[in-house]
């Protein structure tokens, strides 16, 4: 095993490494008249004849009806998913949509890049271009790649552990997080107790408007493994992925607030726009300290120069966090919760604690991580 990581946590960067935040995965979308619905459908059905390539219908219906053309010719092009997309409403008024679905890794680097991999700001950039191509090649005239805006973008970024023993005591601490304003844990059904449990490998919380997760990358890789080779998963050791997915109404407003009017602006500076939220969230989930023992905190809690009453709030708090975890205390503690949270980041340690048993005495908070132990793109050999 590595050298203990709070001892030597100084960044080990490749030159092709990047420190910034990006996108991995990203969908284009285009509103569509009926007509041009039509017409459109029409040539990719005749295209996807031409390469033997074949398509197929999906409908699903919740509040509406979703019905849903998938043409396989995406992957001539570079994309991960081509469909055309037409909603009914209740009062049986319909929309009609192209959805292009990119993941800048899978388009130009699958043979050179790693899946731990994040795109940096060219490949965002050409990926949006390669829209022109396709159109062209399909001789859909009917809109251009102009009418196309992102629908939904998978912001993320990578930390590096070092190993497998330091990922899985990382994520016990992730997996005790608060939920970030009225968002909800993800489940996933448990064949051994047959009911619905929190995510095993990793802490994901949702809205209707975001998503948040944060995972181990190497156990992601591990349970799809007939998609990916041993190398790529062996490549994916110690590493926690961070993602924060959004959808259009997000996409619009940071876009709006920076002044970005279109969507190559958008694509040049995610970077930037990840930055600026995802740190936001992830304070809110474990505040902005270092992980530290309950002995250690309770110590560094009563070592400071609060009012006793404080002290009091304090250590009630970190002992209940250690016996469930900082959401349940969110609940408890309502309004008052983020005043607390403020104490303890001016204390410079996170509510939630280490395990007494662990052998690791403190770990860095996550945003230390990220700026200092940050791996997004080809990984040098181990």
């Amino acid at each position: 095993m590595k050298q203990d990581l709070i001892e030597k946590f100084n960044p080990i960067i490749a030159e092709y490494d990047s420190k910034d935040y990006s996108i991995h995965t990203l969908t284009f979308r285009a509103k569509l008249t009926k007509k041009n619905m039509t017409s459109i459908k029409e040539k990719l059905i005749r295209f996807s004849e031409k390469k033997g390539a074949g398509y197929f219908k999906k409908i699903s219906r919740n509040d509406a009806t979703y019905k849903t053309i998938n043409f396989n010719i995406a992957s001539y092009f570079g994309f991960n998913m081509i469909s055309l997309l037409t909603i009914t409403c209740k009062n049986l008024y319909k929309y009609y949509w192209m959805d292009i679905k990119v993941n800048p890794r899978w388009m130009f680097h699958k043979d050179n890049h790693p899946f731990v991999y994040i795109a940096d700001k060219k490949d965002l950039v050409l990926c949006y271009e390669r829209i022109k191509q396709f159109l062209k090649k399909t001789k859909i005239e009917e809109i251009d790649h102009n009418a196309f805006y992102i629908q939904r973008a998978d912001y993320c970024v990578n930390i590096d552990l070092g190993d497998r023993e330091h990922v899985k005591e990382y994520m016990r601490l992730m997996k005790k997080g608060a939920y970030p304003y009225k968002s909800e844990r993800k489940k996933e059904h448990s064949t051994t107790g047959k009911r619905k449990v929190p995510t095993r490998d990793s802490f994901t919380v949702y809205t209707n408007h975001f998503e948040l997760s944060v995972y181990d990358k190497q156990i992601q890789l591990s349970r799809e493994s007939e998609k990916y080779s041993e190398d790529e998963i062996r490549v994916a050791e110690g590493i926690i992925r961070i993602e924060l997915r959004v959808k259009r109404r997000k996409i619009r407003y940071d876009g709006k607030k920076r002044g970005y009017n279109d969507t190559l602006q958008l694509l040049s500076h995610a970077d930037e726009i990840a930055k600026d939220n995802i740190p936001k969230y992830l304070k809110m989930v474990y505040g902005r300290g270092r992980f530290v023992k309950l002995k250690k905190a309770k110590q560094i809690v009563n070592a400071s120069r609060y009012k006793n009453k404080t002290k009091e709030k304090l250590i009630e708090i970190l002992d209940r966090v250690s016996k469930s975890n900082l959401q349940n205390v969110k609940v408890l503690y309502d309004d008052d919760f983020s005043k607390y949270l403020k104490k303890f980041n001016e204390l410079e340690i996170s509510p939630i604690t280490i395990e007494k048993r662990s052998k690791i005495e403190e770990f860095p908070g996550i945003l230390y991580l990220i700026e200092h132990n940050n791996r997004n793109y080809c990984l040098p050999e181990r």
